[in-house]
């Protein structure tokens, strides 16, 4: 959903300035010319986006300890990780805006990475996917892993969280169930 929200900013934006864009799986484009100023909007539609997304989410974990919020905080700051990480190939939007501005290639991707993956490590513990209905729904894994590596890395992942929030529960719990 973050990722979707992210890329219609970039639409809106696109359409909202008169420019006939593209939504496309790798992103939104313009079909036709634009001028740089026009790129700039575009580009720093998504990550606002992003941003806003992790502020109000942070401020719903603060406020409510919600693991729901907690889970759109997350994402957030996977989405612009994982971005900043690709910008090794082809820049993403950070590094686009930075570059524009004279800041630096890596200034943005890496401030905006930074920020939004150490909100999560501040949000209040009870927030946090600890609860064993909330991770069991979340981890569940199949019996046997698929062949693929990644798969099995993340059916391990979710195998031992699963068990390490297992042994969290209070045994009088585990006797009821």
């Amino acid at each position: 959903m973050t990722y979707l929200v992210h890329e219609g900013a970039h639409w809106i934006v696109g359409r909202s300035i008169g420019l006939d864009v593209r939504y496309s799986l790798n992103g939104v484009t313009p079909r036709g010319p634009a001028t740089a100023a026009q790129h700039l909007l575009m580009s720093a539609a998504g990550p606002l986006v992003t941003i806003l997304q992790a502020v109000i989410a942070y401020r719903v974990v603060r406020s409510r300890a919600s693991t729901s919020a907690f889970a759109f905080l997350l994402w957030a700051a996977f989405m612009r990780v994982v971005a900043s990480g690709i910008s090794i190939l082809l820049p993403n939007d950070e590094a686009r805006i930075g570059s524009a501005l004279h800041l630096g290639y890596w200034t943005l991707p890496l401030a905006v990475s930074l920020v939004l993956s150490g909100l999560p490590g501040t949000a209040p513990p009870r927030s946090r996917f600890e609860d064993a209905t909330i991770s069991s729904c979340i981890c569940y894994s199949p019996p046997s892993p698929p062949p693929s590596s990644l798969v099995t890395a993340w059916h391990v992942a979710a195998r031992s969280l699963h068990a390490d929030v297992a042994s969290r529960r209070d045994p009088r719990e585990a006797g009821a169930a």
